[in-house]
């Protein structure tokens, strides 16, 4: 896993075959309970496998949010998952200070109704509504 791109080329025109290709990797690279422990490298730096779990399934709710949102499509994920996410995020990703070496915005206000993936996006400084 520490050699793999952060960036997927698509070398293809079926961009959903290509996505559905890349998560059976990498399931099947985290199929193995001990890589939670491990540490792994990362583009932020070295953390253990559980870290990088985290960070990468709240990249993957917050960005897929961003692209459901801006082409108009449901966007609310699964929200156990989310909530747990939320919470960790919340736990991990202080409130202050943000900016400078804390690349998020400042946290917005979610609003009364919104799901826990519409409220981790405002906990990462992303606007709603």
């Amino acid at each position: 896993m520490d050699d793999a791109p952060v960036r997927v080329p698509f070398a293809t025109q079926d961009a959903g075959a290509q996505l559905r290709k890349d998560a059976a990797t990498a399931m099947e690279s985290w199929a193995d309970g001990a890589r939670l422990g491990a540490m792994i490298r990362g583009p932020w730096g070295t953390s253990p496998g559980a870290v990088a779990i985290i960070i990468y399934v709240s990249e993957h709710l917050a960005h897929g949010w961003d692209l459901a949102r801006a082409t108009g499509q449901p966007s609310e994920a699964d929200p156990e998952i989310a909530t747990q996410v939320l919470a960790m995020m919340r736990q991990n990703l202080p409130a202050e200070p943000r900016g400078g070496p804390i690349p998020f915005a400042p946290v917005v206000a979610p609003a009364a109704d919104a799901g826990p993936t519409e409220r981790l996006a405002n906990w990462l400084g992303r606007r709603s509504r």
